[in-house]
């Protein structure tokens, strides 16, 4: 999928820049001067009209989700007005009326993916829920609408907001009562509030700033500004629900919203209680913050699964767990 993508995502990239180019040295040419409305109209359409359009042909038959050349158009509408001079913003101003359409387009389109969702939720929920809400989640997704660059996003996406919101009051997901967690000592939970306090206090202080000079942008920065804070809090309270924990047949590994993975005690070769050397050894890192405490290294490749579908395979594991000797005795119990 990573390969797709980029085959898919460079070329339109590289086409994009070539258009913003060209319409910036056209801004600033002496033509620009002499010609200002034809040609601040033509780099308008050019930079939020045209680039969209490039972007739809280029997936059009790819699984990246259509519903994306929805914020390739807000990014070309926020360069568009960067871009040209505020006295030439007419045509901006005209496109800016099709804001709200697109905003009902995307609260509709959300509720009936949702609706969606939820039933397949529901029917997913008995067979997946000792695993987890990812988990369950994930799969009602690709039940609902297949396996696909969609499927992991929306699943995501109901997963960070799931955890933000609700996340509070919800008990610890594990199918035993051996598990491990894997971020009180770390100092994780001091991080992420210092985090999001700063992030809330710039937020304040650059939609301020940037009201002054664009509504539009100040608002599109400020709701980024707003998703990563769902994330921030989503990522923790994942890493609180969300414990290591031990089965039968092997070890449930997961890392807040970030990573996932299972493995057999028959894959485990070596546990070891040491932060790894970055720069001569290769290995996978799950710990949320600071350095890993405890190594594994396995026997076959080891597949994991994060955000949005990304995928990582491996053959060693490190981790900073709260219980680094407690983990690695009930390790030695079942290998």
């Amino acid at each position: 999928m990573t390969q797709a993508l980029r085959n898919t995502l460079l070329p339109f990239f590289l086409l994009a820049a070539g258009i913003i180019t060209a319409s910036y040295f056209i801004i600033n040419s002496a033509q620009f001067k002499e010609m200002p409305s034809l040609l601040a109209m033509a780099s308008t359409l050019d930079i939020t009209l045209l680039i969209p359009g490039i972007y739809f042909l280029f997936i059009r038959k790819k699984a990246i989700p259509k519903i994306t050349v929805i914020p390739v158009f807000v990014l070309s509408f926020i360069t568009a007005s960067i871009l040209l001079p505020k006295e030439h913003h007419q045509t901006l101003s005209v496109i800016e009326y099709a804001i709200p359409i697109i905003e009902l387009f995307v609260i509709g389109f959300t509720i009936y993916n949702i609706q969606k969702t939820i039933k397949a939720y529901k029917f997913q929920k008995s067979e997946y829920q000792h695993l987890g809400f990812i988990e369950t989640v994930n799969q009602a997704t690709e039940s609902a609408f297949g396996k696909g660059t969609f499927a992991n996003v929306l699943a995501t996406e109901i997963s960070i907001f799931h955890y933000a919101i609700l996340g509070w009051k919800k008990k610890i997901e594990t199918k035993t009562s051996t598990y491990f967690t894997y971020h009180k000592e770390n100092g994780y939970i001091a991080f992420m509030v210092t985090i999001a306090l700063v992030l809330i206090a710039e937020t304040v202080v650059l939609h301020i700033w940037l009201a002054s000079w664009s509504n539009v942008v100040a608002w599109v920065l400020t709701g980024i500004s707003i998703y990563s804070s769902f994330f921030l809090i989503g990522d923790l309270n994942a890493a609180r629900l969300r414990p290591i924990f031990f089965t039968d047949e092997g070890i449930v590994f997961r890392a807040g919203l970030r990573w996932r993975t299972t493995v057999l005690y028959s894959q485990i070769e070596a546990v070891e209680l040491k932060t790894p050397d970055k720069e001569n050894e290769e290995f996978q890192n799950f710990s949320l913050t600071g350095d890993p405490n405890v190594l594994l290294t396995f026997n076959t490749e080891i597949d994991a699964k994060g955000l949005y579908g990304l995928s990582k395979t491996f053959t060693k594991l490190a981790i900073h767990l709260d219980d680094k000797l407690g983990f690695k005795a009930e390790i030695e119990k079942h290998i």
